[in-house]
């Protein structure tokens, strides 16, 4: 099968835990030679996330370290992939992707940090766990999975601007990202805050008979069926308190205390009463946005995912996951990117003198984060991204931010104004047969179309793949629904709290005696949107190669689960793995520990003989030498009150400055505002200030990786309704102003 990457060399010299990024390569067609070694920095990880790590081998080649081949291997190289204190070879035509936890600009640039320190400093933990404990991470390493498909598209976009060069990719500033406007909120002055199993201001996952679900008492179109159900099922067991609510107009920001209360009374009666199977029937039967929260075995058992081939078998191991990106024909696989690359072997475009998608235009329709915010990547490295919504069919995201609070509309929306920087927005009523035929003749310009749509809105408006390709042969159109585009449950819709309950993310997050929670922000809907514009970056190279396009099909659930490959070769073997807090097997102490100030927190983690014996000396250690991690692990209650102590007495600031200083990993629990005020993030200018027509200034966040030169940025704020309408139509698609006019009149444009 040809891949859209055939022909491009890529040399994986990052450790194994690391691999993701190689697997992915691979997987979209690359030739990857991974150069295996001992390492530091996979010593920092989880020794099953490790020994899982062999999945991210499957599609590579892999030579020894110091294998006489390595040289040749560099020169030919298009793309090296390697952690920054790695030394850089001899590649002079590749693209150097260059990992470090923090980028090798700014204060923090050289700072120890695994999993957890990464994870501290981004926001997202500070907002992940309840009030009453500290705040908790992701037992499988989350800040992993967010860097994969990141420095894929780092890698891509180096080699979308043509010729070699570095690519910087900082871990903390591409998790800094899943926050999902987090940050943008703390610009704002607003810190965040824990709030355990809820999500906004209402509750999110919830105790069943046998087990634990997800569900959003959120309001808007799509969740309205779902509490109507769930409103006469608990009718007809007896509790008929929510009997005549106009869930058509119900929105958690406007309900009132007293009713949000009366509800999650209901909802948690209800679902107390009903078993983890009954309420997944309700989900396929009825199309109840409910979702089990599964572990690993449960996740294998899936018959979306089964009957999708998501699962494969490998030699003498349990089944992993596939590639999360299936084309259209041949049994899910690449085929109709062909042909290969010209014979010369060039694998690269030209040199530009601007960001490395200038030129590329690309149509947006969908809603939501998952897929508008693969657009902004592109956005920020000079593609043309042009939003398509209307006023009649806004995006969810401006109609969850209606309320009182708000005395902007539909304008009023943080979290679109966060998701949509950098784009354009035409507002075409698609029930119009005019305003479907003006979005044909919009993608007959484009390089491309991303939609989230549930699987068959497209061909129902008259865009199906089709019907687009016939007027634009080399179209690429990207679609990233849910559970993707074929299977018993395609048509379902989904969000991303069922998305982290479906993958395995709210099994991994929280306190081993308490409920699941977390992550923060919702898994699927930060790591999709990475995933979808690594596969994007790969097609829209293609297309430059090769002039030829195709239809690519990517579930966002399955990035989530493809994410955790290692987890689940590791179960797959009849392991377990859940809920763990912030301890972990591997590290002692391994946490996050109270300081001085209200809720204020470090943490700390010590890997090695040698750093306990610094960690030791600094805070004054007056037990037993400790120098084995089993005797560290068996004390661990005594070392973690010890390290307290002393932290308790510091600001997070200082505790970690004085640890770092001594060799030990710390790094301060970053909230919200902390991280808006990050120097790090500041001196790589990850926070662009954008004025917004109607809510003044606001900032955008980057991406987690710099091309050098950065020629990256955005260069307007997220779309108002109708605000792009003449420019787009008239100077870019050269529609003359009388047919706009005209448009408007006939309710094409509105």
């Amino acid at each position: 099968m040809v891949g859209p990457l055939q022909g491009i060399a890529v040399l994986d010299l990052l450790p194994q835990g690391f691999g993701l990024s190689g697997r992915l390569l691979a997987d979209l067609g690359a030739s990857v030679v991974r150069v295996a070694a001992d390492d530091d920095a996979d010593a920092r990880y989880d020794p099953r996330w490790r020994e899982g790590s062999w999945v991210w081998d499957l599609g590579k080649r892999v030579v020894p370290a110091g294998d006489e081949e390595v040289p040749a291997l560099a020169e030919r190289a298009d793309v090296v992939l390697r952690l920054a204190e790695q030394e850089a070879l001899h590649a002079p035509r590749a693209v150097d992707v260059v990992v470090s936890p923090f980028g090798r600009v700014g204060p923090r640039a050289g700072w120890l940090a695994s999993d957890l320190g990464v994870a501290a400093s981004s926001g997202n933990v500070w907002a992940t766990g309840d009030p009453d404990r500290p705040p908790v991470r992701c037992s499988a390493p989350l800040s992993l999975a967010h860097l994969g498909p990141e420095a894929v598209v780092a890698a891509l976009s180096g080699l979308a601007r043509g010729g070699p060069g570095q690519v910087d990719v900082s871990m903390s500033e591409t998790y800094t990202m899943a926050c999902l406007g987090g940050v943008s909120a703390g610009w704002q002055g607003d810190p965040g805050r824990r709030i355990g199993a809820a999500m906004g201001g209402t509750r999110e996952i919830w105790p069943c008979a046998d087990g634990w679900v997800s569900f959003g008492l959120r309001g808007g179109k799509a969740r309205q069926p779902s509490l109507e159900r769930l409103a006469a099922l608990a009718a007809e067991r007896g509790d008929t308190r929510l009997d005549g609510v106009d869930w058509a107009s119900y929105n958690p920001a406007e309900a009132g205390a007293a009713f949000l209360a009366t509800l999650t009374e209901v909802m948690a009666a209800l679902f107390a009463s009903l078993t983890v199977a009954e309420l997944d029937r309700l989900a396929t039967e009825d199309e109840v946005l409910v979702a089990p929260i599964l572990d690993a075995p449960a996740v294998r058992r899936s018959a979306q995912l089964a009957d999708r081939g998501f699962f494969v078998p490998v030699d003498g191991r349990p089944e992993v996951p596939r590639s999360i990106a299936a084309g259209r024909v041949v049994g899910g696989e690449w085929a109709w990117f062909g042909p290969p690359p010209a014979p010369d072997g060039s694998t690269v475009s030209s040199p530009v003198a601007d960001a490395p998608w200038s030129g590329t235009r690309i149509i947006e329709l969908g809603a939501g984060v998952a897929g508008p915010l693969v657009g902004r990547y592109f956005a920020e490295q000079g593609a043309t991204v042009i939003r398509v919504e209307s006023t009649t069919r806004p995006d969810f995201l401006r109609i969850y931010a209606l309320g009182p609070a708000n005395p902007h509309g539909l304008e009023g929306s943080p979290l679109f104004v966060w998701t949509n920087a950098g784009k354009l927005g035409v507002t075409l009523d698609l029930k119009v047969d005019e305003a479907r035929r003006l979005a044909r003749t919009l993608v007959a310009g484009a390089n491309a179309v991303i939609e989230n749509f549930t699987p068959g809105t497209m061909e129902r408006l008259g865009l199906g793949f089709d019907e687009l390709q016939r007027d634009h042969p080399d179209l690429v159109l990207l679609s990233m629904s849910f559970h993707g585009q074929t299977g018993p449950r395609r048509t379902e819709a989904g969000f991303g709290a069922l998305g982290s309950a479906l993958s395995g993310f709210n099994h991994l997050t929280g306190w081993p005696d308490r409920e699941p929670i977390g992550p923060a922000s919702t898994v699927t809907d930060s790591l999709a949107p990475r995933f979808g514009a690594a596969v994007l970056s790969a097609a829209l190279l293609a297309q430059r190669r090769t002039g030829r396009g195709g239809h690519i099909d990517v579930g966002q659930l399955e990035t989530a689960i493809y994410a955790l490959s290692p987890w689940m070769a590791w179960c797959g073997e009849g392991h377990g793995w859940g809920r763990e807090g912030n301890r972990t097997p591997a590290a002692a102490p391994h946490g996050i520990f109270r300081c001085a100030g209200e809720d204020r927190w470090v943490a700390v983690a010590v890997w090695s003989g040698p750093e306990w014996a610094r960690l030791a000396e600094v805070i004054g250690w007056e037990g037993p030498d400790l120098s084995h991690l089993e005797e560290r692990l068996s004390a661990v209650d005594r070392v973690e009150a010890a390290v307290e102590a002393w932290t308790s007495t510091r600001s997070p600031e200082e505790a970690a400055a004085e640890l770092q200083a001594s060799g030990v990993e710390a790094v301060p629990v970053a909230d919200y505002c902390d991280v808006a005020a990050d120097e790090t993030l500041l001196a790589r200018h990850h926070l662009v200030e954008l004025d917004h027509d109607v809510l003044g200034p606001l900032v955008a966040e980057r991406s987690g990786y710099r091309l050098d030169p950065d020629r990256g940025g955005y260069v307007c704020p997220s779309p108002s309704l109708g605000r792009d309408n003449r420019h787009v139509l008239t100077d870019l698609y050269g529609v003359s102003p009388v047919t706009v006019d005209r448009y408007v009149e006939d309710g094409v444009l509105r």
